[in-house]
């Protein structure tokens, strides 16, 4: 789930600018973090992935991610315990939530650009 009012209430904190920038962050960030928990989960380095876990979600509850902070938080807590299968599920799990947030948020960069210009576009007239 994606809480739109916790995400609008940050932008309306921070303006659009600090917005659009944080997202593309956010979204490079997600990047990265993907790469990194698929090598960690390919050589086996469980701590490593519980601390990617952790940062994803704690960048991802700034932004309203709610999804992908669950399921963060599940993952980071409970991968030293997993048995081998359960681990490569909620592994799955976490690509996908970090799949759909980023398309969410490549999604509200692009409205952010479009009421940016469409301000700008106001004030040419």
């Amino acid at each position: 789930m994606f809480d739109r009012p916790y995400f609008d209430n940050q932008r309306s904190a921070f303006g659009d600018e600090k917005i659009a920038r944080f997202l593309s962050m956010f979204v490079h960030e997600l990047s990265q973090r993907r790469a990194a928990l698929d090598v960690a989960a390919r050589c086996g380095r469980r701590q490593e992935l519980a601390d990617h876990a952790h940062a994803v979600a704690s960048v991802a509850g700034s932004l309203g991610f709610m999804t992908l902070v669950t399921i963060g938080r599940r993952l980071e807590e409970d991968v030293a315990e997993m048995p081998t299968d359960k681990l490569n599920d909620a592994l799955g799990e976490f690509r996908q939530a970090i799949t759909a947030a980023t398309g969410v948020a490549v999604g509200l960069a692009d409205e952010l650009a479009d009421t940016a210009d469409a301000g700008r576009h106001a004030s040419d007239t």
